[in-house]
C-alpha cells in the first residue's frame, strides 16, 4: 500500500494476487505474507484489518489463496479468494480467481460470488536500462449473491477494469494502475527504490473519484533478512484528514 496500491504489473509478492490473478504467476518460490492495520487512527475506534496472501508455484501452474477481514463492532467483513495462474508464453501470463465478499452487522448481511481475470504481458527491455511490464484486469464478473436480514444486497462491488504498467530502472520501480467501473475513476501511481542493505524506500498516491474526491498519499519501507521481509506502509487522505492516518505492518516470507 506504500505504493499506492498500484500493483496489477508487480510480480515479487504473494500480495499480488488481490491486484492481478496473474501476477503470481512469474514468482519462481512460494511465497506467503501477512498484514496487520489500523485505519483512520484519528478515529476514536479505529477499524482493525487483517489481510493474508499465499501463492505456491507449481510446474505447470501457481496455485493462490488469501483473506482479508475487517472490524469496527458490530460492523464485519471478510474477504476471501482461490485461483491459479499460469504462463502461456514466455511474455505472457493469464491467471483467474473466485472471491466471496462478505459483511455483517447485527441481523443484517450479505455475501456476493465474484470472479477476476488478468493478463500480463512481459514488454521487455524497451531501452538498454529500462524494463517494461504491462497487466489488464477485469474484475467482479460474476454477481451471484445471497442477503441475510434485509433481503436485498448492499454494497456489492460492480465489475471493473484495470490496465497498469511497471517500469524498472536500475533498481527503481515506477508502476501506474487506472481503474474504471461505471461509477467511478481510481488512479494509482507508486515508486520504489531498492537501496542497499537489504533496505527498500516505496512512495505512492491515489486519487479516487466518484460522486465526491479522494485523494490519499503514501510512504514506507521495507527490509528483506534472508528469507524474511518486513514492510510498513502509511497512509493519509488529503480530503478527509481529520480521520487520521492508516498504519500497515507486514511479514512476508520466501520458502
Amino acid at each position: 500500500m506504500s505504493m499506492g496500491g498500484a500493483l496489477s504489473a508487480e510480480i515479487g509478492s504473494a500480495e499480488t494476487i488481490w491486484f492481478n490473478p496473474a501476477a503470481s504467476a512469474k514468482l519462481n518460490v512460494p511465497h506467503a505474507t501477512a498484514t496487520y492495520g489500523t485505519l483512520y487512527s484519528g478515529l476514536e475506534d479505529s477499524p482493525v484489518v487483517h489481510t493474508g496472501a499465499i501463492a505456491w508455484p507449481f510446474e505447470r501452474a501457481t496455485l493462490q489463496a488469501g483473506y482479508h477481514t475487517l472490524r469496527l463492532d458490530p460492523w464485519s467483513e471478510m474477504s476471501g479468494l482461490i485461483g491459479v495462474a499460469m504462463v502461456l508464453h514466455p511474455r505472457v501470463s493469464f491467471g483467474g480467481e473466485v472471491r466471496v465478499n462478505a459483511w455483517n452487522s447485527g441481523r443484517y448481511g450479505n455475501q456476493s460470488w465474484l470472479g477476476s481475470l488478468g493478463l500480463l504481458y512481459e514488454v521487455g527491455w524497451v531501452t538498454p536500462s529500462t524494463y517494461m511490464r504491462l497487466s489488464l484486469v477485469s474484475a467482479n464478473l460474476t454477481g451471484w449473491y445471497s442477503a441475510e436480514g434485509s433481503g436485498r444486497a448492499t454494497g456489492q462491488p460492480g465489475r471493473s477494469y484495470t490496465v497498469g504498467a511497471q517500469l524498472i530502472v536500475r533498481g527503481k520501480k515506477v508502476s501506474l494502475d487506472v481503474e474504471h467501473d461505471m461509477d467511478l475513476w481510481d488512479l494509482r501511481a507508486g515508486y520504489e527504490l531498492d537501496a542497499r542493505w537489504g533496505l527498500n524506500f516505496r512512495t505512492g498516491a491515489g486519487i479516487r473519484i466518484d460522486e465526491t474526491v479522494d485523494r490519499t498519499w503514501h510512504v514506507g519501507m521495507g527490509y528483506e533478512w534472508t528469507d524474511y521481509h518486513f514492510d510498513y506502509a502509511f497512509t493519509r487522505s488529503a480530503d478527509i484528514a481529520s480521520f487520521g492516518a492508516t498504519h500497515r505492518l507486514g511479514i512476508g516470507r520466501f520458502f
